[in-house]
């Protein structure tokens, strides 16, 4: 028996590193030339997404992930991400992160590249004048820096082991991911805990629980009665929104964040 958990542990540990450690790795030795295009018989103007995996509930458990499929999905853009662009060890972007996508030939990573070369590419008019255009990217910002960061605070703090296998689900056995939790977890959450207190600053939780409240009020209040952001129809601040929202509501619905918006003063937010 101490045998067999032996063995999990080091086919799990091995593993970890293949799917996490080793793009990173691979991103240093190869530098910053160009990514190689990864879809060899693309499609005119079909766009593969690549994405890390997400749950039952959610496509992935990245928000960005979901900010760029929903866009896509919205304008009704063709794509393709299936399981193989879901689930990669060595694919990343040109940034050694997720999403990225390939459009023609070329590839294009970072959310916030990719809307702007599909605004143009698709020629789409998203918002009514300029003065829109700038609030929505100020909204849109706020979204993916400022809330993004404290949302992680309670995904890495109080979500750990269902957020480890959504990010494992299809490649690492759920068994060996309650395993490996304890101790991959723990350099996680060690790791995305520096980033946040170098990025927002250092708070105790009830700091964090109000400024989670604070972000959730700017938004409800931005988006009053409309049905969206900026009136009946959606735009990339809406699928920013959406994508922060359900990425942390989906994967734990007791968080404090989550709790807020499921009361009754945050019912025009949640729908």
């Amino acid at each position: 028996m101490l045998e067999m958990a032996r063995s999990l542990v080091v086919y799990g540990s091995l593993l970890v590193f293949l799917r996490y450690f080793l793009p990173a790795i691979f991103v240093k030795i190869r530098g910053k030339k160009p990514a190689k295009i990864l879809e060899k018989n693309w499609k005119k103007d079909n766009v593969y997404l690549y994405q890390i995996p997400g749950t039952k509930s959610m496509s992935s458990v990245s928000p960005f992930c979901i900010k760029i499929e929903t866009f896509l999905r919205l304008h009704q853009i063709p794509f393709e991400s299936g399981l193989q662009r879901r689930d990669s060890i060595l694919n990343r972007g040109e940034n050694g992160k997720v999403p990225f996508i390939e459009l023609n030939g070329e590839q294009t990573a970072d959310s916030n590249l990719i809307i702007p070369k599909l605004v143009e590419h698709f020629h789409i008019q998203e918002y009514k004048n300029e003065t829109d255009a700038n609030i929505g990217h100020a909204i849109s910002s706020m979204v993916d820096f400022r809330t993004f960061n404290i949302f992680v605070h309670y995904k890495t703090t109080y979500s750990q082991p269902i957020f480890m296998k959504a990010l494992a689900a299809g490649f690492v056995p759920d068994k060996v991911v309650e395993l490996l939790t304890p101790i991959v977890g723990e350099y996680l959450r060690s790791e995305m805990h520096r980033r946040v207190n170098e990025t927002i600053g250092i708070f105790t939780d009830d700091q964090f629980n109000e400024l989670a409240k604070k972000d959730l009020e700017v938004y409800k209040g931005l988006l009053g009665d409309k049905k969206y952001l900026f009136g009946d129809k959606m735009t990339t601040a809406d699928c920013t929104l959406f994508g922060h929202l359900s990425a942390t509501f989906y994967l734990r619905q007791d968080s404090f964040p989550m709790r807020t918006l499921s009361s009754e003063k945050f019912a025009s937010l949640a729908r």
